[in-house]
């Protein structure tokens, strides 16, 4: 059929069936109008045809046809959606294939994922710079298109005047779970909605979990392949002409009338329960009670609102605890194949892993260490280390005294506390990365980084010549902490000088624990004659050696710090007496930065010899009057001045190495294993520089070029290690610089066969913050230094730029039709050139400008990608990991490296796009989830308000919303231990929190207890269900059961009636009261409203299977029993064999909590008699005589303990805190 005849036929038709509504539509400001299909094949079978095989020409000839009525010039563009296509349309998700491209189809799911609403050009009209001429461009393609050539033969540039833009969002849509076979996996498809279709109003129903049917042509888009070349596949999208929200209940889905009858005549069987029971995972032996509550769960309790619209869930909750292969999954993944609407998640499925860096990876923490990640989560798995899953090790107990470096909200590096730490089996293949400034990083090829398109990518699609975010500046509070130079003493010296402070400390001793020297000399193992003569005397032969004197200021309660004063003499066994300072101070590291780069430490016949070389005779005066001023030591010139070696000067003593060895600087041949020990790097930014110092002063100095290129400072060292370290550490003082490798080469002075990792320092900036914080002693390379600043006429810019910034401009440009740049060449814009840019646009508005604004001031610097590598033969054990609480992010070896994110970044439109978790999408359905005690912490956050108030709020990146989840949960854990243990509060066997425990309307424990009798039949159903297949069937199949629990849902709303009513207040308030506390003891809470609210929604649930419409005693009782059995299992305390609920949900009993609050009015009435501390056998005799058994007081003080009540200031000894 001819365009024109569309048309027409099209006018025609509106104007019949749809004329007023047009007109309504166009009253209520509506840029779209509806037709539905069936109207449109009644009134024309062929133009309804064309619309299914050429959809797109014939909705175009449509709209076209609206122009013929008189509309006005603001309704000109009125769009056409449709309804209703026939059931020949409507496709699953996978199913569709390439031969359905191009057609109208109707495809129904749920929402995964829903980007924000961005705008796109649909057309561009340019003016010709030869003769004016105006041209119209139509922007089909994904890349915006320019014209080549005007009429006149102009093909140079063309001005852009207008373009036109539309307002479109990108949506995954996935299966529902309803429409899937047992196991099958759901499918995705991507959807286009543009124009009205994302309005607020509309946008609403796309919200992640929202079930929708989309009416849309089915069309192809390319993939880009990472080198930037187009694949031979293709993704298949959905671009959509029309949405509809589907309810999300049980309505939706209709059942045959065969299928009414069927349930009908089955609620008339008296045995219906019974029967439902047996039809629950029949291929499991037993569990009566827990399959009886899974049929309740599935029919469920009626939600309802209140007048103050808030509403009560209906929705019941169960956990299974317990032995594993006691059958707790089998049931879990029943139930997730019967139930309609049913969900599977295990807690497996958790963010942390795969997302890993390797493990001699440099991690920077606050004050200024630098460890490899390998080191600090090995240390911390040790004690607080599980198995997290197959091959995954983690702990969530991290380290109270570490934080690491992490990029905040605002773009600044900051140290925040670690939340998670993990140990995974690394894959066959890593990704290396190397950038321009000569930082590596290898990692999984999964892990994501940061990327100058300012999100997060994946290291395997990162491509060379883009751009990384990496570490401007490592900025943390400066500590006055010093170095106390005896604890880097290993070996025993002898102390001198300090007879009267050992004489102190032993009169103090004495008289405070009111004992005589000869007890203490016994107590600490010491010798009766050093006590009373030797160590104290001054004119006694004998002086106390150090680690004595260590033992003896410890149990005096004295910090060694304290006794020793500056420059105490000390010696190793009969070797001479030195001086050693009492803190590491500046001279102590310029002393020692001497030594890493000209300096060595010999070892002969166990004595060490600390030697210095050198030209320069500044450098050697330095170490010849800090030898003397530090230790009071006189060194010996062991080599002169000549051509072929330096003068060099050296002096013995294995005091003094111990030192330096504990600063990183290890025995000769020591070049390649230099490092920075922790203990250097905690060290304040000021005293820290006289060490960069020494070490520049020596193995450092300035390069001037009398060619091309520019000048710098390079440092020169064999260890990578060091050097990799030493960048790191000039970050502190804000200075930039460049790593390299080099291979030896054999004609240099100094043969080495040990690669080079030189430092190299250039621009002026780096340059000036250089000779500001650390600079030269050195008097040549002092002076070279001044000299290349001088040299230096600007600043470079070229290598700190902002690789989008350009973009983000051009944007701000286009969008306000203004000129900002003023450079027509395409470089990169410096920091420096947008900070003095943004100075002139702050009368601006646009999104963008506040964008910049962060990336000036920001603490990224942009690192390029130089290589990128796949490492196969790695060789590693094991890849690691680290979770940092709301940034997720951390610096490794300078860069920025991500773990995980929830809201994820949108591949087609850069935006960033919220994505539904498994409660959202079961929404009004089942979620089964095994293994819950391994959910990630912020998974098990979301649960709370999941369960009960039944939303999930996101707030992540810039997305806020609140996600629906009226989800019925069943869950299944294991216990801390592996199996359960009966006589152990299930809270404290299970790592949950007790508040979602509490949450649970139902909890079973699940134990696998040895019994003759019941494994006998267990062993023969077990061997039956393997030899007959008839041991599986039962007279209800999961499809009936499916279809019955479909009618309950959509129509069956029962009551309470008032014998229900009387049977649950009976039950409720008998089991409240009956607990029974003892005198003056803290009476136990069997239950709680929380409770009374389960037992209601059990009792609806009973009624259900009736098809009843009034729940009566009956059904009470029933869900009474339940509650009864689970309490019972878990809820009663074995020492009052009464039920308290508390031993469920807090862990903590009755008859424990009071005798928690007896031991602490206890601690409180001998604190205000004037006790303190209290010994902890008055409180055992105190307590015992109120008849508390020694047991529960062990406990009582354990608990207070751990909740901060009180503390141990000596063994033995109570006080309480405040």
């Amino acid at each position: 059929m001819e365009a024109n005849e569309q048309i027409e036929r099209f006018r025609v038709f509106i104007e019949t069936y749809y004329k007023s509504k047009l007109y309504e539509s166009i009253q209520q400001g509506k840029r779209s109008i509806t037709l539905n299909f069936v109207d449109l094949m009644q009134f024309d079978h062929e133009l309804s045809n064309d619309l299914l095989e050429n959809p797109e020409d014939t909705i175009r000839a449509a709209e076209l046809s609206l122009e013929q009525f008189d509309l006005g010039e603001n309704y000109k563009n009125l769009r056409i959606r449709f309804n209703g296509l026939p059931i020949t349309q409507r496709m699953k998700i996978g199913g569709v294939r390439s031969e359905h491209l191009g057609r109208f189809l109707m495809i129904e799911g749920i929402v995964r994922q829903a980007s924000d609403v961005r705008p796109q050009v649909t057309s561009a009209k340019f003016e010709c710079a030869g003769c004016g001429n105006t041209i119209s461009i139509l922007q089909i393609d994904t890349k915006f298109k320019e014209p080549s050539r005007c009429t006149c033969g102009w093909r140079g540039k063309f001005r852009l005047l207008t373009k036109d833009l539309i307002d479109v969002q990108h949506l995954k849509i996935e299966e529902s779970p309803e429409s899937l076979d047992g196991g099958e996996q759901p499918k995705r498809i991507s959807v286009f909605l543009k124009e009205d279709l994302v309005e607020p109003y509309m946008e609403k129903k796309t919200t992640p979990g929202s079930r929708i049917n989309i009416y849309g042509i089915v069309k192809e888009v390319p993939i880009q392949l990472k080198t930037g070349a187009q694949s031979v596949r293709y993704d298949l999208i959905l671009e959509a002409n029309n949405v509809e929200s589907v309810q999300e209940d049980f309505s939706n889905i209709i059942l045959a009338k065969e299928d009414l009858e069927q349930i009908k005549a089955l609620a008339e069987d008296p045995k219906i329960f019974e029967r439902f029971v047996k039809s629950i995972a029949p291929s499991i032996y037993g569990h009566e009670k827990i399959k009886e509550a899974l049929v309740l769960q599935m029919l469920g309790g009626v939600r309802k609102e209140k007048p103050d619209k808030t509403t009560i869930r209906g929705d019941i909750h169960i956990l299974l605890v317990g032995d594993p292969g006691s059958g707790k999954s089998a049931l879990l993944q029943f139930i997730s194949k019967a139930a309609p609407k049913a969900r599977f998640v295990s807690g497996k499925g958790s963010s942390g892993a795969g997302l890993c860096v390797a493990p001699d990876s440099l991690i920077l923490t606050n004050p200024g260490g630098i460890h490899k990640i390998k080191d600090i989560v090995e240390e911390n798995l040790k004690d607080h280390g599980k198995l997290y899953t197959d091959n995954v090790w983690n702990s969530s107990n991290p380290y109270s005294d570490k934080k690491i470096f992490t990029l905040d909200e605002n773009f600044k590096i900051k140290p925040k506390e670690i939340d998670q730490l993990w140990r995974i089996d690394p894959p066959e293949c890593m990704v290396k990365i190397t950038t321009q400034s000569g930082k590596q990083v290898i990692v999984t090829q999964n892990t994501k980084l940061y990327s100058h398109e300012n999100s997060w990518k994946e290291s395997s699609e990162f491509l060379e010549g883009e751009y990384l975010a990496s570490s401007r500046n490592l900025n943390f509070p400066q500590n006055d902490n010093k170095i106390f130079t005896f604890d880097l003493i290993k070996s025993n010296p002898i102390i001198v000088n300090i007879k009267s402070k050992v004489k102190f400390l032993i009169d103090e001793i004495c008289k405070n624990k009111k004992i005589n020297k000869r007890i203490l000399a016994k107590e600490l193992g010491f010798s009766e004659l050093s006590i009373y003569f030797n160590w104290v005397n001054k004119k006694a032969r004998g002086n106390i050696k150090l680690n004595n004197l260590r033992k003896l200021a410890e149990y005096a309660g004295v910090k060694l710090e304290n006794v020793i004063e500056n420059n105490t003499k000390c010696s190793l066994y009969n070797g001479r007496y030195i001086n050693i300072p009492k803190y590491i101070d500046g001279d102590f590291l310029y002393f020692a930065g001497l030594i890493v780069g000209d300096g060595d430490l010999t070892e002969n016949n166990d004595n060490v010899t600390v030697r210095f070389s050198n030209r320069n005779a500044t450098l050697i005066n330095e170490f010849i009057k800090l030898s003397k001023k530090l230790f009071n030591i006189n060194p010996n010139i062991s080599s002169l001045n000549s051509e072929k070696r330096p003068e060099a000067w050296r002096f013995g003593s294995n005091l003094v190495f111990e030192i330096l060895e504990e600063l990183g600087i290890p025995l000769s041949p020591k070049s390649h294993k230099i490092d920075m020990s922790n203990k250097l790097l905690n060290i304040n930014n000021f005293i820290l520089s006289n060490y960069l110092r020494g070490y520049f002063d020596t193995d450092g100095g300035g390069i001037e070029r009398t060619k091309k290129g520019s000048n710098y400072i390079e440092s020169s060292s064999t260890s990578k290690i060091f050097s990799e370290k030493l960048k790191l550490v000039l970050l502190r003082y804000g200075i930039h610089s460049k790593i390299k490798e080099k291979d030896p080469r054999p004609n240099e002075k100094v043969n080495s066969k040990n690669k080079k990792y030189p430092i190299i320092i250039s621009g002026k900036r780096n340059l000036e913050l250089f000779r500001e914080f650390i600079g030269f002693n050195h008097p040549d390379k002092k002076t070279k230094l001044d000299r290349i600043i001088n040299k230096i006429n600007k600043y470079d810019t070229n290598i700190d730029i902002i690789p989008s910034a350009r973009i983000l401009i051009k944007k701000i440009e286009n969008d306000l039709k203004i000129k900002i740049l003023k450079r027509s060449d395409k470089s990169g814009i410096s920091r420096q050139y947008l900070q003095n840019l943004l100075k002139n646009l702050n009368h601006i508005e646009h999104d963008n400008i506040k964008t910049l604004k962060l990336l000036a001031d920001s603490d990224i610097f942009w690192d390029k990608i130089i290589k990128i590598e796949f490492i196969k033969d790695h060789g590693y054990e094991y890849v690691y990991d680290l979770t940092v609480k709301d940034s997720h992010n951390f610096i490794v070896n300078g860069l920025l490296v991500h773990n995980t994110a929830s809201v994820v970044k949108d591949e087609f439109l850069k935006g960033w796009a919220l994505e539904a978790g498994a409660l959202v999408l079961a929404n009004k359905g089942i979620c089964v989830c095994d293994e819950l005690d391994k959910l990630d912490k912020d998974d098990t956050a979301a649960l709370h308000s999941a369960m009960e108030q039944q939303i999930i709020p996101i707030s992540k990146a810039n997305i806020q919303s609140t996600l629906n989840s009226q989800t019925t949960l069943l869950a299944a854990a294991n216990p801390k231990l592996g199996r359960f243990d009966p006589y152990t509060p299930i809270a404290s066997q299970i790592d949950l929190p007790s508040t979602l425990l509490n949450r649970f309307d139902l909890i079973f424990p699940v134990r696998d207890i040895p019994n003759e009798e019941k494994d006998a039949k267990i062993a023969l159903h077990v061997l039956d269900t393997s030899t007959k297949e008839e041991t599986y069937k039962t007279d209800i199949t999961p499809e009936i059961l499916r279809k019955y629990i479909t009618y309950v849902k959509q129509l069956i709303k029962p009551k309470l009636d008032k014998s229900a009513i009387e049977e649950i207040k009976n039950f409720y308030v008998t089991l409240r009261n009956s607990g029974k506390g003892e005198e003056g003891g803290v009476k136990p809470i069997p239950i709680s409203a929380r409770q009374l609210e389960g037992l209601i929604r059990l009792t609806e649930a009973s009624a259900r299977i009736r098809l009843r419409e009034k729940a009566t005693s009956e059904d009470a009782k029933r869900a009474i029993e339940l509650l009864r059995y689970c309490l019972m299992q878990i809820g009663l305390d074995p020492e009052t064999g009464q039920i308290d609920i508390d031993r469920v949900s807090g862990g903590i009993t009755a008859s424990t909590r009071g005798a928690v609050l007896s031991i602490r009015e206890i601690i409180y009435n001998f604190e205000a008699k004037g006790i303190k501390p209290v010994s902890i056998d008055e409180i055992m005799a105190e307590a015992a005589s109120k008849g508390i058994e020694e047991t529960k007081v062990e406990e009582a003080i354990n608990h207070l303990k751990k909740s901060g009540d009180i503390f141990e200031p000596k063994r033995g000894f109570i006080s309480r805190v405040g």
